[in-house]
């Protein structure tokens, strides 16, 4: 892989291997033996397979942030006296 990705949050890390699959993909459309494509093909699932799990950790992430906010600042209301 020509870039590192470990430093990127998940929602960047998600685009950059559909980026990725995306490119496997062109490879194994102009793949000149089934073999190789049938690796390109593989290969587009892998980097896939890796942007679901980026993007539902992102997703799981941002819900964790948003659950630690106070009461206030989710919902854009103060709390009431019993809340606090």
């Amino acid at each position: 892989m020509a870039s590192s990705v470990e430093g990127l949050p998940f929602a960047q890390r998600g685009e950059e291997y559909r980026r990725l699959a995306a490119e496997a993909m062109a490879d194994a459309e102009s793949a000149k033996s089934p073999a190789l494509k049938v690796g390109f093909l593989r290969m587009a699932s892998g980097w896939h397979a890796l942007a679901m799990e980026a993007e539902l950790a992102a997703e799981q992430q941002a819900s964790k942030h948003k659950s630690l906010a106070p009461v206030d600042q989710r919902d854009n209301r103060k709390p009431s006296a019993g809340e606090r």
